[in-house]
């Protein structure tokens, strides 16, 4: 049976923690999702489209207006294809993401780059994640870094601490790519 929109917010609110994006201002939520043809997708942010349509008219009338340094066809290119979007017409189910950090985590990260005057639009910080099990691994935080890889037998839920700004003499880990899902009754 399909999965239709208000199965998917259903689960969404009921389940995952919403998350605040900060270079946006927006809320979404970090899930992950099976199509219809059985494709996985771990890494997806279910976001509103009513706030995704709001901003990108906003942005269009201030390059219209001139009050920023992008031309208007410039602004709606970015709006139309800098996305790696998934209609929900597509989605069979939604679960939780293997690969979504704590929001507390998130959190303590984004307030360090803050503090340290990190620019992570051009830059990057490390940070190191200590495990429940008391294992550590080094991090690179990153603009819109929602989802992490994770080293062999562990998910993101088993991060017990992060530390900003500090690094391991190890492999280094990073940000997975992820996916959009614009949803009209999301809020």
């Amino acid at each position: 049976m399909p999965v239709i929109k208000e199965d998917i917010v259903k689960f969404l609110v009921a389940e995952v923690e919403p998350v605040f994006q900060y270079c946006t201002g927006e809320t979404s939520y970090r899930a992950a999702c099976y199509l219809k043809d059985g494709a996985y997708f771990p890494c997806v942010e279910f976001k509103s489209t009513d706030e995704l349509v709001y901003r990108a008219v906003r942005r269009l009338d201030e390059a219209r207006d001139g009050k920023i340094s992008y031309d208007y066809p410039s602004v709606l290119k970015s709006f139309l294809t800098i996305h790696n979007c998934i209609h929900s017409f597509h989605i069979k189910s939604v679960e939780h993401s293997p690969y979504a950090i704590p929001n507390h985590h998130r959190d303590i990260l984004y307030k360090a780059a803050d503090a340290l005057k990190v620019e992570l639009t051009w830059d990057s910080m490390p940070f190191v994640a200590e495990m429940k099990d008391g294992n550590r691994f080094a991090y690179w935080f990153e603009e819109k870094a929602e989802f992490f890889e994770m080293p062999v037998g562990y998910n993101a839920n088993q991060i017990n601490s992060v530390f900003p700004n500090r690094k391991l003499k190890t492999q280094t880990y990073s940000s997975k790519i992820s996916f959009d899902c614009y949803i009209d009754c999301l809020i």
